[in-house]
Formats: structure tokens, C-alpha cells, sequence
């Protein structure tokens, strides 16, 4: 046997030794110590199971024979899309300081139905938390508008959290592990920028509202439909009235009724489709009458940013701004509609 045989021969070797000795299964554990950073974001650390039949429970998840394939999260968030389905997700921490620490562990989407956290301890369970968008905020530890749950470390400890989720709106659970001190301030300088926000919101509905009261042009009670429906368009009637807002206010602001007759009747029509879809999705399950109402959104965006370079191309004055800002309503509404339905 020649020298480069033997080369290979022990490279293969020394490949399976460590195989063999590695920890097979052993997860990546979030590790704590006095200079970690206060706020980790845990998509890339945290382990998931699809749980397809809404079966399991926390002590099938614990003890399962043959071991469950947990797999690991590439995002910092973790998005299924709209699924019946219910997902487990483990996330192990080890406090490496000598101390106990408590961590606040959020799960920033409010819209999840049903949310269980069990943190255990050497395969004992220590603490169980139930919340949702269903309960009573009553329910959760600690008041606020996500999901946020103390966790109390240990010294020297590892502790695993298993976490269950389940909605019929999209799946999303971006979790990030909190310093106490920090989150507060965190939440703190958002709660100012929101209220920044919902108040120059306020100030334009009020503005808007009042100009279409004293001049009786219909474009600006369609613009406070829309401006209304955009700040809570999750969900599936504040969807709808955004599309046929949207619609509408295409119609009267570019005058295509007296300058595009076709273009008049299409926006007309891409409202009458969402209005009647809108209607067949009350009887059904909430996630596919969101998902009908997302396509609407996405074709009525389209079709109204198509309409307005048509105009501008025949000199409209108000297809000039039209175009800038139904270019950003394009791009956010694509984003969001897209980042629900999974694709990106």
C-alpha cells in the first residue's frame, strides 16, 4: 500500500473516531455568563418538532421512544406559514455564573392562539406557563403585549425550555432571551415610539375625516378607511377594508371614471371580488379566510400600482404622486403578505 493510501486510510479513520464519539443529539446550548450580551436573539438556537396532529403532549415530547429529531432554527425568526399544525421548540440555557439570574424570555408575535412553556430541570418539570391570544392577559406572568416569561437560572445549571405553539393565524415566533433591566428599557422607549406613531396616525385620520366632512370628496373617507385598516390589517376585516379602501381611493383620486372608464370599472370590480370573498370567509376557518384575503391584497396592490403608471404615461398631474406612494404601499404590503404566507 503506497504512502497516499495510508493517508487516506487514516484520515477515514480519525473521521469515524470522532463520530463515534461525539454526543449524538446533543444540542447547542444558549449559554448565560456576566458578560453576555443583555439581549440574544434565539432563532438560530432554538430546536423545533412539527407535532402534525396536535398529539403530544409535553411528557410524550420529553420522554419520546425512539428520541424525537429535533431540528435546528436558520433564522432569527422562525416563520411556518399558515399551518393546523402545532410546533414544540426546545431551547436549552446553562448559567455559567456563579448566581441566580432571571432572564425574561419573549415571544414576540401576540397573534399565537395557544402558547405553553414548561421549563425543566434534569428532566424534571419545574415551572408550566399557559398564555394566548385567546386567554385573559390575566393569564401571563408578566402584562404586556407579547408573550414574556421570567426565567430563573440557576447557578451553574442548565435548564431546557419546551415551548408549544399553536394558531390559526401564521406561524411566527421570534424569541429573544431579555437582561430584566434591559427589556424594561426596551419596552419602554418602544412604548414612546408607538404612541408617537398611533398619534401622527390619529392626527391624519381626524385631518382626513374632517376635510371629506366640510368638502364631501369621497377620496377622503376612503383614505381614512384605509389609514384605519393598515394599523391593524392582521386581521381579516381590517384586511378587507384596506383592499376596498385602496380600491376605491385609486378610482377617485386618479378620476378614472371621467379619464379611464376600464380602469374606472376594474378597481370597482377587484372590490366587489374582495368584498364577496370577504363574505364566503365568514364561514370559513379563519386561516383561509385570511389567506384568501392576502391574495386579494397582493393582486388588488398590483393591479392599483399598475393602474397609476398607465395614467402616468397619459400626463396625469396626480398619477406623479400616486406612483411615489403607492410604490411604498406595494413593497410594504407584498413584505408582509409574503413574509405570512412563508415565502420569504
Amino acid at each position: 500500500m503506497n504512502n497516499k493510501n495510508i493517508l487516506v486510510l487514516r484520515g477515514l479513520t480519525f473521521l469515524l473516531l470522532l463520530i463515534a464519539y461525539a454526543p449524538f443529539g446533543a444540542l447547542a446550548a444558549v449559554i448565560i455568563t456576566e458578560s453576555s450580551a443583555p439581549k440574544i436573539l434565539l432563532g438560530q438556537e432554538t430546536y423545533f418538532h412539527k407535532d402534525a396532529g396536535n398529539t403530544q403532549s409535553i411528557d410524550k415530547i420529553i420522554d419520546s421512544d425512539p428520541p424525537i429529531q429535533w431540528q435546528r432554527g436558520k433564522k432569527n425568526l422562525l416563520s411556518f406559514g399558515y399551518t393546523s399544525a402545532s410546533y414544540w421548540f426546545k431551547i436549552e440555557i446553562e448559567n455559567q455564573t456563579n448566581n441566580a439570574i432571571i432572564r425574561y424570555l419573549e415571544i414576540a408575535y401576540s397573534l399565537l392562539d395557544s402558547v405553553l412553556v414548561y421549563k425543566t430541570q434534569e428532566g424534571s418539570k419545574i415551572e408550566h406557563y399557559k398564555m394566548g391570544a385567546n386567554l385573559p392577559h390575566l393569564h401571563r406572568p408578566v402584562a404586556y403585549r407579547n408573550f414574556i416569561v421570567p426565567i430563573q437560572l440557576d447557578p451553574n445549571q442548565k435548564s431546557t425550555l419546551y415551548i408549544r405553539t399553536k394558531t390559526d393565524t401564521s406561524m411566527q415566533t421570534p424569541m429573544i432571551l431579555w437582561d430584566k433591566e434591559e427589556f424594561l428599557e426596551a419596552g419602554l422607549e418602544e412604548s414612546i415610539i408607538l404612541g408617537l406613531f398611533y398619534g401622527i396616525m390619529g392626527i391624519m385620520i381626524c385631518y382626513n375625516l374632517f376635510i371629506y366632512l366640510v368638502t364631501k370628496i369621497t377620496s377622503y373617507a376612503y383614505y381614512v378607511g384605509y389609514v384605519i385598516a393598515w394599523n391593524d390589517w392582521i386581521q381579516s376585516t381590517a384586511v378587507f377594508v384596506c383592499v376596498v379602501s385602496v380600491m376605491l381611493f385609486t378610482n377617485e383620486f386618479l378620476e378614472l371614471k371621467d379619464n379611464s372608464p376600464k380602469c374606472s370599472r376594474l378597481t370597482q370590480l377587484i372590490a366587489a371580488l374582495t368584498t364577496i370573498v370577504f363574505i364566503i370567509g365568514i364561514f370559513l376557518t379563519y386561516r383561509y379566510a385570511v389567506l384568501s384575503l392576502l391574495i386579494m391584497l397582493l393582486f388588488g396592490s398590483s393591479i392599483g400600482f399598475g393602474i397609476s403608471i398607465y395614467r402616468l404615461t397619459k400626463g396625469s398631474r396626480p398619477a406623479k404622486f400616486f406612483v411615489v406612494g403607492w410604490s411604498c404601499v406595494l413593497w410594504g404590503s407584498s413584505i408582509i403578505a409574503l413574509s405570512k404566507l412563508n415565502i420569504i
